[in-house]
Formats: structure tokens, C-alpha cells, sequence
């Protein structure tokens, strides 16, 4: 599960580069992730960016910096390994 959560993380770094290069921003920013026992925490710049479940691979909007909200937005074990959570949003920078 971890590797599929790496796989996620990269593609969150991808999409933010592509928005910032489209918008013409020199923005350097960085993309952490916690595990805990049940959640991996998705950081950008020091803000929840997304929260995956480390069993079943969905991922939700973060509600606050310890919790997730309810309603699924992708899974990383879909065959766009979470990309669609990331489109779907409107805003690449947050879900």
C-alpha cells in the first residue's frame, strides 16, 4: 500500500507543477506524508492536502489538520493511481 501512496504523492507533486507552470508561478513547494495506523496524511507546504486510507486505498478531503471529512474523493487503486481526486476537485493545490 505504501508504494501506491509514493505513486499518489508524486502524482499530487506532478499536477501542482503543471498548474504553477501554467500560471506562470515561481512557487517552490513541498510534499510530506505522515503514516498512522489507519491514515496517511498528504502535506503540502505545511496544509493537509488529503488523507488516504492505508487499507482500502480511498482518499478524502481533509476536514482539518487531524481529520479527514466523510465523503470519498478517488482511490489510489484505481488505474489512475488517485488522479481522478485530484481533477475532480477544481482546485489542484487542495481537494
Amino acid at each position: 500500500m505504501r508504494e501506491s501512496i509514493e505513486k499518489y504523492v508524486e502524482q499530487v507533486k506532478n499536477v501542482i507543477r503543471e498548474d504553477h507552470d501554467a500560471k506562470q508561478y515561481f512557487h517552490g513547494f513541498e510534499v510530506t506524508v505522515e503514516y498512522g495506523r489507519k491514515y496517511a496524511k498528504v502535506i503540502v507546504d505545511r496544509a493537509a492536502h488529503s488523507f488516504v486510507d492505508m487499507e482500502t486505498g480511498d482518499i478524502y478531503k481533509p476536514a482539518g489538520w487531524n481529520g479527514r471529512a466523510k465523503h470519498v474523493r478517488g482511490s489510489i487503486l484505481s488505474e489512475t493511481n488517485g488522479k481522478e481526486a485530484l481533477e475532480a476537485s477544481g482546485c489542484v493545490r487542495y481537494l
